[in-house]
């Protein structure tokens, strides 16, 4: 992964300037972590944070609500646990 970039359409340095360019904007950023069978990180994805409503679980857990903006899933939202 790390001579590869962090996913198929991010480098390392699009990945940093588009997470630390959403928290210098935005206040926050966000990014997707995608683990494979055994729990090794296989990828990073920036999420754009205008895209994400962030919300207190009654369990005190903390879920982002990210809305997908680009086809095919444009429209459909996906939650993601912290």
């Amino acid at each position: 992964m790390i001579a590869t970039g962090t996913n198929g359409s991010e480098s390392w340095s699009d990945f940093l300037q588009s997470l630390v360019g959403s928290v210098l904007l935005n206040g926050n950023g966000l990014a997707e972590i995608e683990t494979d069978d055994r729990g090794a990180v296989k990828s990073l994805t920036t999420i754009p944070w205008p895209s994400v409503t962030p919300w207190a679980m009654d369990d005190g857990e903390l879920a982002f609500d990210v809305l997908r903006m680009t086809p095919p899933d444009a429209g459909k939202r996906r939650r993601l646990i912290a």
